[in-house]
């Protein structure tokens, strides 16, 4: 659903961080320490920061390809291979 690239969280943890996330808006609602509309934006907000998350390990990750001669790969994209 949010198409990541970079990160690879599990089923798990993403099972974890959703339902945590729900029942934690919850309990602030039932709290009155938000917002009943903060129980669906809350999910929401935590999907965007690691969508975001994701973007910025993307873009680290591509200055340090672009560093070595050739970015390891071949005229063709495929892996140079070391004989040895």
């Amino acid at each position: 659903m949010l198409r990541l690239r970079h990160i690879n969280p599990g089923a798990g943890l993403c099972f974890v961080l959703f339902e945590g996330v729900i029942a934690l808006s919850a309990l602030l609602a039932f709290a009155e320490q938000m917002s009943w509309w903060g129980v669906a934006v809350l999910p929401l907000a935590v999907a965007g920061m690691v969508k975001l998350n994701d973007v910025i390990a993307g873009a680290l990750l591509r200055p340090a390809a672009r560093g070595r001669p050739g970015g390891g790969q071949g005229r063709r994209g495929e892996e140079r291979h070391r004989p040895g």
